[in-house]
């Protein structure tokens, strides 16, 4: 009987045991699978980070490229206030992130934390060797700022001329606040560790991560050989950062080289297991207690049937409380779990907060297209609830049409995305009230351990906004190069017109005395004359005409001109005056300027052919104090308006370009508002058309306001101002086209004067050294190899003394390289213009056509 109680004992007790021993192994499983799912969500987590940082960082760093390359090149951005401005308004859209462009020396041009740029040299940094050595984008190890002295991890592209040539680097570096606070979430307790790792070993962000770590490689590491071993996985390794055995779980990044990881001690992860195995050892040992005391009751029932029962209470008692004391422990292991419930309650609150707050489109999907999650901004785009869309196939919401490619199109992405292809489109959606989109469409699939698609995520971004702006910019474009067509074209033809005027004035003066061939003579350059209005309107057009800018009260001006105006209208047409007092100056060429004005009032009467109102008025528009391109005393606008037959869309987007023209054949040279618009872009301002179909045209200049009123010299003077003709003299003339330097030959000849031609300037130089000493230079400005500022600057340094004359036909001179003295000829000049020049230079008076260049004291 005692052994059969020993056996029963025994045999209760380790059944006891190996239960408990099976359930504790199980539990050891599942915590180990819970940490290897929470490294997974986290490696999962920390891809998505990754994916959006370089994303947004490449974006930026495009934008970086985009606006230097605009502004002309690294050097014309180095340490200026607005490109400074700009790049830290990118930079703001990012906490902790931080533009850096540095030109291909390493040398800093700009930063935005600090204004300016300190100096450095980053020659020794690997993103630059990099960039030298071809790269166009390159994603950096982590590192300590030089300026900062903070660890960031960077993203840089390579910024190149228009040649294809480096020019600089723009540098986008970033805090690792991520791999800072996500681990301080997680419930897996301390330790938690985010990396992204290069394919070559190196650490590009760590959580944890010390300065005295920063450049080492971990490439041949166990642990890092086991990341390199597929897209994704899960494995058990020592951490190559010390600290024992880790559970990895990692990542390799599509679209990005590099690999995400995150990893968590097996110390921390078996924590839980530790604390339930602690507390089933005390169980068992309460329940062996039990047995054991049971079996002595049985052991001395059998020997004493007298004390049976009382050892049998004793023992019931024992066993009761043995029941208690479980059943506390099963009440606790209860309240555990609701723990755990609340908290992955709360885990859902965090993540539907960071779902609802995200500005793109997002939606969650089955793998057969079917609705399961959409975000608010999704919802608010089309006007839309939960219940409206939720289980509903995706083709079939409202923000795609069924009768429509758009849908079919959808559901083939969705099929490609539900067999593991990643699918980007660009597509169009409906939103509340038909608004309709162009967003930047995406689908990736969500898999789980065995590699099946089990979630397929839509993300759309609104790129409406960027299609407008690059359409924009390619009419701009289009605009410029036409512009430095037409300049182009008019410069040369202006050579051409030069001879053609020199060589009829010639003729004119040795005509015989006969009035038919005068004739003849005069409607030649007439017809040449208006050639030159014509190339005039054309350099204005590509804003090279040379303007001669001084302080204008525009009241007066246009009050000036009311009674040229209302003759030029007619007598159909009532004209409006609405000039105000106080308004501030214009610097304005205020020849030009009349001419213009003139242009838009015949313009207005070409469009009120039954009659109408025409009206000129003028406005002070204040300056926008957020806009530091703006002058401060802001613009005076000069305003034209009718209300005649108006312009349709085509029209007026296209009256500007040169040559575009409504009128009939003979009746205009088109150039009328293209002349118009240069004269005000060159001025500093800007011109705006508003005009309707039936409703008329206002057009409007704006000048930028200045300072004191200089005298207006009056519109299209009747004569020129005769100028007494100096004694003959030794003429060198230096000019590289044949005919255009033939015929200024001839005409200086004719005007009594010995001339010697040369080609260009190393010529010049030779016949100043061989043939003796000139009374007068005329040079040409733009020659092949040395130019006529660079002839000057060496006739400069030998004959400080010797007059010279520059001819061009070019605005957009350096002045401050043009030294003082020097006079100027615009091209094409007339024979009185050569007499006014040498009078200039020669002997008393001066003409109104030669500029005297002096020296800017800014520049000494």
């Amino acid at each position: 009987m005692d052994l059969l109680i020993l056996t029963m004992a025994a045999f209760f007790a380790l059944s006891l045991v190996g239960m408990r021993a099976v359930w504790l192994w199980s539990e050891y499983d599942r915590e180990l699978a819970r940490a290897e799912s929470a490294s997974r969500d986290l490696a999962r987590m920390t891809e998505e980070y990754i994916d959006r940082v370089f994303e947004t960082s490449d974006l930026i760093a495009l934008e970086v490229v985009r606006y230097v390359r605009q502004k002309g090149g690294v050097e014309q951005i180095r340490n200026r206030l607005e490109p400074h401005r700009y790049l830290a308004d990118l930079a703001r859209r990012i906490i902790g992130l931080q533009i850096f462009v540095v030109d291909r020396n390493g040398t800093p041009a700009l930063l935005t934390t600090q204004f300016p740029a300190p100096s450095g040299d980053f020659t020794d940094r690997a993103w630059l060797k990099e960039h030298l050595a071809g790269a166009d984008r390159h994603i950096g190890e982590a590192l300590i700022g030089r300026f900062s002295g903070e660890i960031l991890f960077t993203y840089s592209r390579a910024i190149r001329d228009s040649e294809g040539s480096l020019d600089g680097i723009a540098q986008i570096s970033l805090r690792p606040t991520f791999f800072e606070q996500v681990p301080l979430t997680s419930d897996l307790g301390a330790g938690v560790q985010l990396m992204v790792w290069n394919l070559d070993g190196g650490v590009i962000a760590r959580t944890g991560m010390a300065p005295q770590e920063i450049g080492r490689n971990y490439r041949d590491h166990s642990a890092f050989w086991s990341l390199l071993a597929g897209q994704s996985g899960t494995f058990r390794a020592q951490s190559p950062f010390g600290g024992g055995e880790r559970i990895f779980s990692f990542r390799r990044h599509a679209s990005w080289p590099v690999i995400v990881s995150a990893s968590v001690p097996v110390s921390s992860a078996m924590i839980p297991f530790r604390e339930t195995l602690h507390q089933s050892v005390w169980q068992i040992a309460l329940l062996l207690c039990g047995i054991a005391a049971l079996t002595a009751v049985s052991l001395r029932m059998s020997r004493r049937e007298a004390i049976l029962r009382e050892e049998l209470t004793v023992s019931n008692d024992a066993l009761a409380l043995s029941g208690r004391l479980l059943e506390g422990q099963v009440e606790e292991r209860t309240r555990e779990l609701g723990a755990a419930n609340d908290r992955m309650r709360e885990e859902e609150r965090r993540f539907r907060g960071i779902f609802n707050s995200m500005f793109q489109y997002i939606t969650l999907l089955r793998p057969d297209g079917t609705v399961l999650e959409i975000n608010r901004a999704a919802l608010d785009f089309g006007g839309l609830s939960q219940t409206d869309v939720i289980g509903m196939p995706f083709w079939e919401t409202p923000w795609w049409r069924p009768d429509g490619d758009a849908a079919d199109k959808l559901r083939q992405a969705i099929t490609r995305a539900a067999g593991g292809e990643f699918v980007r489109y660009e597509a169009e959606i409906t939103g509340v009230a038909d608004r309709r989109v162009l967003i930047d469409f995406s689908l990736k699939g969500v898999t789980d351990e065995q590699g099946r698609t089990v979630l397929l995520v839509a993300e759309g971004r609104d790129i409406s906004d960027l299609k407008a702006a690059q359409a924009k910019l390619h009419e701009a474009q289009k605009l410029e190069l036409l512009g430095q067509l037409t300049g182009g074209v008019a410069h040369d033809f202006n050579n051409l017109l030069m001879v053609i005027l020199s060589n009829l004035d010639l003729l004119r003066k040795r005509l015989p005395d006969d009035e038919r061939l005068r004739q003849f003579a005069d409607s030649a350059i007439q017809a040449a004359e208006r050639g030159t209005t014509l190339t005039q309107r054309l350099l204005a057009f590509a804003r090279r005409q040379d303007l001669r800018p001084e302080v204008v009260d525009l009241r007066d001006l246009v009050g000036g001109m009311k009674d040229l105006v209302e003759r030029s209208v007619g007598v159909g047409i009532r004209t409006v005056f609405d000039l105000p007092d106080g308004l501030p100056n214009v610097r304005v060429d205020a020849n030009q300027l009349e001419l213009a004005l003139l242009n838009l009032v015949l313009n207005a009467k070409d469009a009120m052919p039954e009659g109408g109102v025409l009206t000129i008025s003028l406005r002070h528009q204040a300056a926008d104090r957020d806009d530091s391109s703006q002058p401060r005393a802001g613009f005076v606008c000069l305003t034209v308006a009718d209300n005649g037959c108006g312009m349709d869309d085509r029209t007026s987007r296209s009256c500007i370009e040169p040559f575009f023209t409504t009128k009939q054949p003979g009746k205009g040279s088109g150039l009328g508002l293209s002349m118009v618009h240069g004269l005000a872009v060159q001025s500093g301002g800007w011109l705006r058309i508003l005009t309707q179909i039936g409703m008329g045209t206002r057009i409007s200049i704006g000048l930028p306001a200045a300072g004191t009123v200089m005298p207006i010299k009056p519109l299209l003077s009747d004569a020129r101002e005769e100028a007494s003709a100096p004694p003959s003299c030794r003429v060198l003339l230096v000019e590289d086209d044949v005919l255009v330097g033939m015929g200024a030959e001839a005409v200086l000849q004719d005007m009594g004067h010995a001339v010697t031609l040369a080609h260009d300037g190393d010529h010049a130089l030779e016949i100043l050294d061989s043939a003796g000493p000139f009374d007068l230079i005329i040079t040409d400005y733009a020659m092949p190899g040395m130019t006529g500022l660079d002839l000057i600057e060496t006739l400069r340094s030998r004959y400080p003394d010797l007059p010279i004359v520059l001819a061009s036909g070019y605005a957009d001179l350096p002045t401050g390289a043009i030294p003082a003295g020097v006079a100027r000829l615009c091209k094409p000049y007339r024979p009185p213009d050569l007499v006014a020049v040498l009078a200039d230079l020669l002997g008393p008076g001066g003409p109104s056509n030669v500029i005297r260049f002096q020296r800017d004291p800014r520049a000494q």
